[in-house]
This record gives structure tokens, C-alpha cells and sequence, in this order.
């Protein structure tokens, strides 16, 4: 079924979200491997695992698919129509199609999202190539001017990322071994474990 785009909340609260989620991560990295792991390959591997990829529409590569569907006539009975699927394929991460951006444009956009497809299906009785073109072209204007006002705030993101992701290993590394100190400093040997 398909579900409107950029409907889903705020982009800002779900980078918000991410970047906490992140946070927690090394929060919940045990002692050890904070400790011993390579600070350096630990934020590259952080950082592809948070970045983001801004979908980019591939539209040379759209495609139809054609059917027949029972159209519901007003006076209830059904007559054989025409059913065809706008198949428009994209690349990056298709949950940014979920978030409305801090800039937008009031315009619906009614697809299917799914394996890196935006699927429009368009019904009906007498359909027009023409006006199907005409909507699409619309469309495809008003989803990738959508998509600039999305890379926007999710270049901000990525941009600070790997920054955060140093700062967040350094201070849970220091923390670590601080506690380490005070326990040494005690005196008492530790329990052995």
C-alpha cells in the first residue's frame, strides 16, 4: 500500500535520536575493548555504521510495469481498468524518506518504498500518457527539491559526526582509566575475575 513520504516526523528529532543512539553505543562499550581497541578504526567502522546517504533519484533508470485492475464505478459496480506501476529506483538510505526536513515544500508525495524503489501506481479507466507524463515530471521536481532541503541537515550531521564519534571514544576512554587510577591508588588489589 502505498504511504505518504515525509510524514513521519521530524528529521531534526530523528538525527537528534541517531546521534544519541550513537552515543549510548560507546556509552556500552565494555571496559576492555574501549580500553584496547584502535581508536581510529573504532570511529571509521562508528562512522559508516551512523552516516547517512541522502537518496539520490536515478532517473534514467525509471521503468513501468503494466496491469489491469477492477475499477469501483460511482455506481458501485466494477469495470476493468488500467494499472500502471512508475517504477523510479534511487541510491542511498531510504528511511530519510520517512522524516520532513527543517525546510519543506507542502506537497504529498503518495509512493510504495521499497528495495530502493519509489513505486507510483496510477489506476484508472482512461488514463493519459500525457498527463501521467505531466504528473510525473511534477513529481520528480518536487521530490528532488525535497530531497536538497533533506542534504541539507544531513550534511550537517555527517559533517560533525566523525568529530563526535573521537570526542565520545576519548572521553569514555578517559573515564576508564581515571577509575583505574582511583582504584589503584587505594591501594587493595582488584578481585580477580
Amino acid at each position: 500500500m502505498a504511504e505518504y513520504l515525509f510524514s513521519d516526523g521530524s528529521l531534526r528529532e530523528f538525527l537528534e535520536e541517531r546521534k544519541n543512539k550513537l552515543i549510548e553505543k560507546i556509552q556500552n562499550r565494555n571496559r576492555e575493548d574501549i580500553l584496547n581497541v584502535d581508536p581510529e578504526k573504532y570511529c571509521d567502522y562508528l562512522y559508516q555504521e551512523y552516516k547517512l546517504e541522502v537518496p539520490q533519484i536515478e532517473e534514467n533508470s525509471i521503468e513501468t510495469d503494466l496491469g489491469e485492475e477492477d475499477i469501483l464505478q460511482h455506481d458501485n459496480s466494477y469495470k476493468k481498468g488500467t494499472k500502471i506501476s512508475i517504477i523510479i529506483p534511487f541510491k542511498g538510505d531510504s528511511e530519510l524518506f520517512r522524516y520532513v526536513p527543517s525546510q519543506h515544500r507542502r506537497v504529498e508525495f503518495k509512493f510504495n518504498v521499497s528495495n530502493h524503489r519509489l513505486i507510483k501506481v496510477l489506476e484508472g479507466i482512461d488514463l493519459n500518457a500525457g498527463n501521467i507524463k505531466k504528473d510525473l515530471s511534477g513529481n520528480l521536481g518536487n521530490l528532488k527539491t525535497e530531497l536538497e532541503y533533506i542534504s541539507r541537515d544531513v550534511s550537517g550531521f555527517n559533517e560533525n559526526l566523525k568529530n563526535l564519534i573521537e570526542k565520545e571514544i576519548e572521553k569514555r576512554k578517559k573515564k576508564l582509566l581515571e577509575d583505574e587510577k582511583l582504584i589503584s591508588e587505594l591501594g587493595f588489589p582488584s578481585v580477580k575475575k
